[in-house]
């Protein structure tokens, strides 16, 4: 949806394309059950991982260029909540708009991510 905004702009970072690095970024997230995950936010992104119960980290989830992948998703929606807190989705993305990471932006709405 913002390729035509990256060509335009001739930028090759899409970090400056999405005006992260005019404003800073901000985010919601809301975890409502084990498995499942509602993001609000703007200039900010998402990648989920799991951790070794000893609380260390590897090279992997610590580095941009080795964390290509998020296996762990099930599915990532956009779409909005009604008065009764149903979700409604408006768009499913897909496998490589996800892999590096859930982009959060204004017009995205409500973003409802499901865990393996």
């Amino acid at each position: 949806r913002h390729r035509a905004d990256r060509a335009r702009l001739g930028a090759q970072d899409p970090a400056a394309v999405a005006g992260i690095t005019k404003e800073p970024g901000r985010l919601l997230l809301l975890r409502v059950s084990d498995k499942v995950f509602y993001l609000v936010g703007h200039g900010a992104r998402v990648r989920f991982a799991g951790y070794p119960m000893d609380g260390s980290m590897s090279n992997i989830v610590t580095s941009n260029l080795l964390f290509s992948e998020n296996a762990e998703l099930v599915s990532v929606k956009e779409g909005w909540l009604d008065e009764t807190g149903a979700f409604h989705t408006r768009l499913v993305r897909s496998g490589d708009e996800v892999r590096h990471g859930i982009w959060c932006q204004a017009d995205c709405g409500v973003i409802r991510v499901e865990l393996v």
